[in-house]
């Protein structure tokens, strides 16, 4: 009886701690292609106006990647600004 206690109390406990974050999104932007793109990094740039990523893609042209692909896995590097928009 302890055992299914615990286990009901800690359900109940999880089910309502895991819906008290705050669920607004403030910027959300989508860097990449419609296949596999995997970010690495970003980084400021030198004179804070922006970002550099890195990252690596499968894509072709699809999304806001533009050009096909030159292999298997294409290195990508991006420079936005910073409203990570493309620069």
């Amino acid at each position: 009886m302890k055992k299914n206690l615990f286990y009901i109390s800690s359900f109940l406990f999880c089910h309502f701690i895991g819906y008290s974050q705050n669920p607004n999104i403030y910027n959300q932007k989508k860097h990449g292609g419609t296949s596999d793109d995997d970010f690495w990094r970003m980084l400021p740039t030198p004179d804070n106006s922006g970002y550099i990523l890195f990252g690596e893609s499968n894509s072709g042209i699809s999304g806001t990647k533009t050009e096909v692909n030159r292999g298997m896995t294409d290195l990508w590097i991006s420079k936005v600004d910073l409203n990570l928009d493309p620069v």
